[in-house]
């Protein structure tokens, strides 16, 4: 299992759109992905499960990874997270 907290840094915090795109990374990988936000928890394979999360600009997630893809999972959740997300303007 690996846990990293990131900074969620782009301008809206994670919302429909960035939903979208972990939901659709995380479908990629065979391993369980969550995003942990305030004691609440969802599968980052679930667009709803992630916006209900309400996961506010300049806050900090923690990932959970588990399977056997996981180290891959990781890099690739990190990039999107910390370099895709402050790179595109979500509108």
């Amino acid at each position: 299992m690996l846990k990293r907290k990131i900074k969620i840094n782009n301008k809206y915090g994670i919302h429909a759109r960035p939903s979208s795109m972990i939901s659709e990374l995380a479908s990629q990988f065979k391993s369980s992905i969550l995003i942990e936000y305030r004691e609440k928890t969802a599968d980052a394979s679930s667009i709803m499960n992630l916006i209900l999360l309400c996961v506010e600009p300049k806050t900090e997630v923690e990932i959970v990874i588990e399977g056997e893809d996981e180290a891959k999972a990781m890099d690739a959740m990190v990039h999107l997270l910390e370099v895709r997300f402050t790179q595109e303007e979500f509108e």
